[in-house]
């Protein structure tokens, strides 16, 4: 019996020490649990690859790998490759370029806008339509225009209706802001011919010169206020500070001076040099409606508010010189009195045709 156990007892021995020396020898196989990697303990660990890592195993030997395009989601740009010159923006979904519309020429270190850009609400470019012959700066600047070409417009709301006028200069605030289709205006200063809708062939330079103007053509201003009424008077040549600014519909008059024909309305064919001159009737009251009438000399006054065909010359004059024929060396003259002559010799200053006798031509 004790040789029995003994065998036993020898055999386990034996068979433990084989175990023992079999985890000695090969520990890997005998305990291939990973109990824990970065973070998890699960006793099978798993490498998984998506759209853009990939996992290539042989031999026992695992490599990451990478395949496509780095997606905005990951702080790429979504795309795999850029012209050059591309400048580049986000259109929502990924990275992208437009070369037609924005592009950097390395070549001439020029930054090429294809369309108009807005800075700070100013347009820049060629406003509404993209006509090539249009300038366009400034906010609103010819938004509306559709066809219309040769236009140039600088300033807030300049040429802001405009849809298929061409060849106006709008330079100013406000300047031919409710043209629409009328051509050949040009209109420098504040709120210059900003009323003006249908009318063409207009020159305004001077804030408010013109301002109001709806339908006259060919009327010329130069200086602030200067026409600033007229609405539908046409022909007219305004030059100075509020030069002919009263008139509406007066047509063909020629004012050059401080507030020169300043009272006209409706009068037309006058001709006013001076400051002041043509702006008073007696009294000082506004000279509203002369017709073919001359004032020059600072101050010229008219007899009354319906001076027709009167000549008034010199410094403060308010009489009347009315012609049946030419100026010259034979003049007819039908009514003489109160020319302030150069050389200081003055006729009645304050008389009237109507108080004298007539004149016989000679």
């Amino acid at each position: 019996m004790k040789n029995i156990m003994k065998t036993i007892i020898n055999f386990k021995s034996q068979t433990l020490l084989i175990i023992v020396l079999g985890v000695l020898i090969n520990p890997i196989a005998a305990h291939a649990i990973q109990r824990s990697l970065n973070g998890q303990s699960g006793s099978t660990q798993l490498f998984s690859n998506d759209a853009n890592v990939t996992i290539t195993s042989v031999n026992n030997i695992h490599s990451l790998g990478w395949n496509g395009v780095l997606p905005v989601s990951r702080g790429g740009t979504g795309a795999g490759a850029f012209s050059n010159g591309s400048i580049l923006f986000s259109n929502g979904t990924s990275i992208a370029e437009d070369n037609t519309n924005l592009f950097w020429d390395d070549a001439t270190n020029m930054l090429k806008v294809g369309a108009d850009a807005i800075i700070h609400s100013l347009i820049v470019g060629l406003g509404g339509g993209s006509v090539d012959s249009n300038t366009a700066l400034g906010k609103n600047v010819l938004l509306s225009n559709t066809t219309g070409y040769g236009n140039i417009a600088l300033g807030m709301n300049a040429l802001l209706s405009n849809t298929t006028g061409r060849g106006n200069v709008a330079v100013g605030g406000g300047a031919l802001s409710a043209n629409t289709f009328p051509g050949d205006n040009t209109a420098i200063g504040y709120l210059a011919l900003t009323s003006n809708s249908g009318a063409d062939q207009n020159t305004a330079v001077g804030s408010f010169a013109m301002t109001e103007n709806l339908t006259g053509s060919a009327n010329s201003a130069l200086g602030m206020a200067a026409l600033n009424h007229n609405t539908t008077g046409g022909g007219n040549t305004a030059v100075g500070l509020s030069a002919l600014a009263g008139n509406t519909s007066g047509t063909n008059n020629v004012a050059m001076g401080f507030r020169s024909l300043g009272g006209n309305t409706t009068g037309s064919s006058n001709i006013a040099i001076g400051s002041g001159a043509g702006q008073f009737f007696s009294n000082y009251n506004n000279l509203t409606t002369p017709g073919g009438s001359i004032y020059i000399g600072a101050g010229t006054k008219g007899y009354d508010d319906n001076d027709l065909n009167s000549i008034v010359i010199g410094t403060e004059a308010r009489c009347l010189f009315r012609l049946l024929g030419r100026i010259g060396k034979l003049a007819c003259r039908e009514y003489l009195c109160g020319i302030f002559w150069s050389f200081g010799a003055v006729l009645d200053p304050y008389c009237h045709w109507s108080n004298i006798h007539r004149h016989k031509c000679r």
